[in-house]
């Protein structure tokens, strides 16, 4: 007996988060009211990863993220987010996958983060590898900035 949990399908074997209909995803994510609605699908990426989900192939793992990425973005722009706002939310997830991948401590980690660790989202994306560090920077500008930067905190 399956029932579909509308959980993203961006796993490797689709047994976990088979997804559903994706033409109803496509709607609720239109209807999202900020950019947190937007990442739900990467924030339970991370919530897998951090409850022992290990991707079989590293490559295709980070092409899907990518492409998550690419969609929030698209998602974000029709919803008339600032460019800032989706940049630095953006960063701020790869921040967040990128040290969820690199602190795992389970051996079965080991390829993913060898992988992970040539290459990183944060270095790729925005050519930096101090994601840790820069993201306090940018959390405590953004809060300076008040109700103008709010979507994005």
């Amino acid at each position: 007996m399956s029932q579909s949990t509308g959980a993203p399908s961006l796993f490797d074997d689709g047994q976990i988060g088979t997804g559903g209909n994706n033409n109803s995803q496509s709607q609720a994510k239109l209807q999202a009211i900020n950019l947190i609605d937007l990442l739900h699908d990467g924030f339970y990426l991370v919530f897998l990863i951090r409850n022992q989900y290990v991707p079989a192939d590293a490559q295709q793992f980070r092409e899907k993220i990518l492409n998550l990425l690419h969609q929030f973005e698209q998602q974000a722009k029709k919803l008339q987010f600032s460019a800032d706002d989706i940049h630095d939310s953006k960063y701020a997830f790869c921040a967040l996958i990128d040290e969820t991948i690199v602190t795992q401590q389970d051996p079965s980690y080991f390829n993913l983060q060898n992988a992970w660790l040539i290459s990183p989202l944060q270095l790729s994306l925005f050519g930096s590898q101090l994601a840790g560090y820069r993201f306090f920077e940018i959390l405590e500008q953004l809060r300076s900035r008040g109700k103008e930067r709010l979507a994005a905190l």
